[in-house]
């Protein structure tokens, strides 16, 4: 009978660990993580009065083509304007009255009173882009505008026009594009 007892003490002490190691493996998971890209969250808190619409935030104003003829030979010659605006959401006026925006971008070399327009080998030569208020008043870039808008509760929609302007007496035909940024600020 000790002989019994002791071949099932052997026997479990034996097959004990090989049961446990069986249930381990049969357990045991292989995690393979996998680079699947880059999620960019994009948004802002703000303290202002008004946030800027979704339209607004990337907005590309169509300026058409103008012929380079269409200028004279004479400096400061404008184009014909171009219409657009920028929409605010969201306005309190509990916050703020009023409403102004600062344009920045590179000034032309030639004419800091408006923003340089083309870049690279294919660019217009001799040609700015001027921006105006609601009012007709040039903004000149890097510099804050002249008037505020009047805010309301909820949607302000802010008109502004583009120009090109001649910069020097020979307009070079070519890309004629410019990147400009607005900030908001309250006056």
């Amino acid at each position: 009978m000790t002989r019994i007892k002791i071949d099932r003490v052997w026997r479990i002490i034996f097959l004990f660990p090989l049961f446990f190691s069986v249930t381990t493996f049969a357990g045991n998971k292989t995690t393979v993580t996998i680079a699947g890209g880059i999620v960019h969250m994009r948004g802002r808190v703000m303290a202002g009065a008004c946030a800027v619409s979704p339209e607004s935030e990337d907005k590309n104003v169509v300026m058409g083509q103008v012929r380079s003829n269409q200028f004279h030979g004479e400096i400061g010659t404008w184009a014909d304007p171009v219409s657009f605006s920028l929409q605010l959401i969201d306005c309190n006026t509990a916050a703020s009255k009023q409403v102004a925006m600062i344009f920045n971008g590179v000034a032309d070399g030639k004419d800091p009173q408006v923003f340089s327009a083309g870049e690279g080998a294919g660019a217009a030569k001799g040609v700015g882009i001027g921006l105006f208020d609601g009012q007709g008043d040039l903004i000149a870039p890097n510099t804050r505008a002249r008037h505020s808008t009047s805010l309301t509760d909820g949607l302000v929609t802010v008109p502004f026009m583009a120009k090109y302007r001649s910069t020097s007496r020979q307009v070079t035909p070519g890309d004629a594009s410019a990147r400009v940024t607005f900030s908001l600020y309250y006056p």
